[in-house]
């Protein structure tokens, strides 16, 4: 659609929102230098008044809208949105399953929650087949949790 016929659209809009806004329009749109270019005639000066009108009727409509939209105090709960450790572990575990599997993370049970200052690491454990105490390959997922607002801060599962 070329920009003449969205200008003219618009035009349509202006006269059917104000169809009288060549009389009562304080906004002027006179080009004296141009007024023998096409395009320059009364009528179309008339008619982009009307588009200037619309669209400022709806800026200022929107503007208001939105200004009044409010939203409801948040609870926030005093000990923080994820309290103690047996919470962080749920919320890890919920955010990693989408992105590591399912599998993979049930694989990972226990997972160990320890808090440092208002943050919670999340680790899982890695099984191993061989002795204990020897060093098995491979890693597991680790997710950081702020206490107080629950927002996921890192998650990463090491290889």
């Amino acid at each position: 659609m070329t920009v003449r016929r969205h200008a003219k659209s618009l035009i349509e809009l202006g006269k059917s929102a104000l169809p009288d806004a060549d009389k009562h329009c304080p906004v002027s749109l006179s080009v004296e230098a141009d007024s023998e270019l096409p395009g320059n005639s009364h009528s179309e000066q008339v008619n982009m008044k009307r588009v200037l009108i619309a669209i400022s009727v709806l800026a200022a409509g929107v503007a208001t809208a939105y200004s009044q939209t409010r939203q409801s105090p948040s609870v926030w709960p005093k000990e923080g949105f994820v309290p103690n450790a047996e919470t962080a572990v749920k919320v890890g575990e919920a955010v990693l399953m989408p992105v590591y599997g399912e599998k993979r993370i049930e694989g990972e049970r226990p997972f160990n929650a320890t808090l440092q200052g208002d943050v919670w690491t999340v680790e899982g454990t890695l099984h191993c087949d061989g002795p204990p105490g020897e060093t098995c390959p491979g890693g597991t997922a680790v997710v950081k949790i702020s206490k107080t607002s629950g927002q996921i801060l890192f998650m990463m599962h090491y290889k």
